[in-house]
Order: structure tokens, then C-alpha cells, then sequence
């Protein structure tokens, strides 16, 4: 879509918070560039890949926990202030980590400090696309989601390129700085104010779309519904996303290729999140996130039926379009069930699924290979997971609907 008709559909104003609201997200993305660093944390400070790996982990359990914390933060304080503190803390937390004189203190510095910047800076502009958008909603969704993603696929390689060039302290440093520089300046771009306080000129009923109103028992079960949808519906991905490389290794695939599959699941990831959220605002957000879970269903039975090279370079692809689309879809599932005033504190506590399918998912499909010797098993429970995610969704919009 270009910039003339975005601005018809979202206004002038909108198209400036939307472009900052993604820029914010894709340097908050640089979270998952870590695995550039590796192998000079490896060589430099002699730490274990066991190590490394939980410095990771330790960063996504940070990221969690804001999103869940920080939530309800939203409701209460504009976007902007919320961006300077994720901005300040990004580039105190990768500044850490290039001085790092030990892994103690890149656990801190990245898994703790940028950790929670880049946890801060995705609820906030999350929250701004799903509450500030009216009809346009799910366009806005898809571009700053898919902006998160993007990140590390852009500036990743260029950070090797760099590693190589000069040094990994070197590179951090400047991460720092651009992560830093590149969130305060679009900081100024966002709103003041909590979206509750917009004028009656930007209320929801004057962009065509109705503020939901429900009882708050009804919000309570709406929110546990999602929890589940979004446990069983993330956790095959993220399962995927660690051990892609494996799986193509089991599969005959040589090195490079392996490696290659986590490129593939990124792209499926990315074009789910672009494609997921204009569909959702002409389809509804439950039709999409039906087919993408039905996909999702096709794609594991497929890979816990052959053990084939070729079921997984087509299938892998899919199960990250599904991640990528579920995870642009919760904030709109959360929309359409609460109002404005209560988005951050329900969409935290919704995508708090997130952690726990981030390390039980990995940890037990690990468990189950190593048990079963291959991964077709792991596929199949999979299927398991895509059936309950089904069912949280249909159990979800039938209280909807009888809701009204």
C-alpha cells in the first residue's frame, strides 16, 4: 500500500504514529539478533553454549514479564514516556553488554536490561496499533508487528558483517547507540496521552468501529480463552524456531541448508504478521486466525508423517506464517473484547502465554526427540496443540457472540 492511499484511510495524523510505532518496534526487535554474538561470547569470554543459551532464555522470561507488568502501565501513561524509558534502557543494556568484562555481565546487560527495553517498547506501540487505528486496526497490527520481526532480519547480518569487520564490543556499542537514537526520535512522534483520553475526533464510534462494553466477568473468560489459544498456538513455532536446525540435520539436509530452514521460518514469520492483520480487518479476526491454525494443523501432520527433506523445507514455512499471524491476531482478539481503558492490563495478561510456551515448547519437543530418536513424534503432539488451539478459539468467539 503507498503512503497516498494510507493516509486516506488513516489520516495524516495516524500515518505519523504508525511509522514511529514501527520504528520503535524494529529496534526493539534486536533482541533476537543475539545469536550473532555467540560465537565471539564463545571465543572471548570462554562461555559455554549451555550458558549463552541461557542468557537468551533469561531474555525472553524478562520480555514476558514486562509485556504481562507493563500492561496495565499503558492503560494509565502516553506511549511517548513509555518509549524514552524502553529507549534509555536499550541502550544502557547493550552499552553494558559491549564493556561486559564476563557472562554475569551480559546476563545483565542483555538479558536483563535490554530485555526489558525491548519487552516495554512492544506492548507499548502494540498497544497503540490495536487502540488508535479504528477500522484500520489490523493494517496497523500487521506493519508494527511485522516491524518487531523485521529487525533482527535486516540488521543481523549487517552485525556479523560488522563482528567480522571490527569486533563484537565494537558492534554492540553501535547497536546501542542506533537502537537507542532510532526509539527516542520516533518517541517524538507518538502520542502524549493514554488512548483513553483521546478527543471525541478520534474516539472508535467516529472511525466506524463500536468500544466494547461487557461485563467484566465475560472480560475475565474472554482473557483466559485467548491465554489457552495463545499457549497451544505459539508453542509448535516456537518449538520449531529452536530446533530448526536439527530438524533439517535428522532430514539429510547438509549444513548450510539446515541453517537455511531458520531463514524460512523467519520469512513465513514475517509474512505472516504483514498478511494477517489487513485480512483480519476485511475477514474478522476469528476467520483469519481459524485458517491460520488450520494451516498450522495441515503443516505438523505433514511433518509427523515424513521424514522427508521436502515435508520440511514446504511445511516449515507455514507453522512460522501461523506463528507470525496468531501473535499479530492476539492484540486484535484482545480488542475486540475489552475497551481502551483496559487493553495493556488484558493483553498482558493474555500474551503471558508467550513465556510458558517458550520454555516448556523447546524443552519437552527436546525431551520427546530424545526419547523417540527422531522428531516425527514431536510433530505429532503438535497436532495435539493445534486442536486445542482450535477449540480455545471457537470456545472464544461462541462468548462473543452470545455475549453480544
Amino acid at each position: 500500500m503507498g503512503l497516498h492511499a494510507a493516509r486516506q484511510q488513516l489520516g495524516e495524523f495516524r500515518v505519523s504514529v504508525l511509522v514511529a510505532a514501527a520504528a520503535v518496534n524494529f529496534a526493539a526487535g534486536m533482541l533476537f539478533a543475539w545469536s550473532v554474538f555467540v560465537p565471539s561470547l564463545r571465543a572471548d569470554l570462554g562461555a559455554s553454549p549451555a550458558t549463552l543459551s541461557a542468557v537468551f532464555s533469561a531474555s525472553l522470561v524478562v520480555f514476558a514479564a514486562v509485556v504481562l507488568t507493563a500492561g496495565p502501565l499503558t492503560d494509565r501513561r502516553g506511549p511517548r514516556s513509555l518509549a524514552v524509558a524502553s529507549a534509555t534502557t536499550a541502550g544502557a543494556g547493550l552499552g553494558l553488554t559491549a564493556a561486559a568484562p564476563s557472562v554475569a555481565v551480559v546476563a545483565l546487560g542483555y538479558g536483563g536490561l535490554f530485555g526489558l527495553a525491548s519487552g516495554l517498547g512492544y506492548v507499548t506501540v502494540v498497544t497503540v496499533a490495536s487502540t488508535r487505528f479504528g477500522p484500520r486496526r489490523g493494517l496497523a497490527l500487521g506493519i508494527v508487528v511485522g516491524a518487531y520481526a523485521a529487525g533482527p532480519i535486516v540488521v543481523g547480518p549487517l552485525a556479523t558483517v560488522s563482528i567480522d569487520a571490527l569486533d563484537w564490543r565494537v558492534t554492540a556499542a553501535v547497536l546501542a547507540v542506533a537502537v537507542a537514537a532510532v526509539t527516542l526520535v520516533a518517541a517524538g512522534w507518538l502520542p502524549s496521552g493514554p488512548a483513553s483520553q483521546e478527543s471525541s475526533s478520534r474516539s472508535s464510534s467516529d472511525s466506524g468501529t463500536v468500544e466494547p462494553s461487557r461485563p467484566a466477568r465475560v472480560e475475565r473468560a474472554g482473557v483466559r480463552w485467548l491465554w489457552l489459544l495463545f499457549l497451544f498456538a505459539s508453542a509448535p513455532g516456537l518449538l520449531v524456531f529452536a530446533h530448526a536446525t536439527d530438524i533439517g540435520l535428522e532430514r539429510g539436509l547438509a549444513g548450510p541448508a539446515a541453517g537455511g530452514l531458520v531463514g524460512l521460518l523467519a520469512a513465513g514469520n514475517l509474512a505472516g504478521r504483514l498478511l494477517a492483520g489487513p485480512l483480519s480487518d476485511r475477514l474478522g479476526t476469528v476467520a483469519v486466525m481459524a485458517a491460520a491454525l488450520g494451516a498450522l494443523t495441515v503443516a505438523v501432520v505433514a511433518l509427523g508423517g515424513s521424514a522427508s527433506a521436502s515435508a520440511a523445507l514446504l511445511a516449515l514455512p507455514v507453522v512460522g506464517l501461523e506463528y507470525g499471524a496468531v501473535s499479530t491476531l492476539l492484540p486484535a482478539a484482545t480488542a475486540d473484547l475489552v475497551g481502551r481503558e483496559s487493553f495493556g492490563a488484558s493483553y498482558g495478561r493474555a500474551f503471558s502465554a508467550w513465556g510458558v510456551a517458550g520454555l516448556v515448547g523447546p524443552l519437552a519437543g527436546a525431551r520427546l526427540q530424545a526419547v523417540a530418536g527422531d522428531y516425527r513424534p514431536v510433530f505429532l503432539a503438535s497436532v495435539a496443540a493445534a486442536v486445542a488451539a482450535l477449540v480455545a478459539l471457537a470456545a472464544f468467539a461462541r462468548l462473543l457472540r452470545d455475549a453480544g
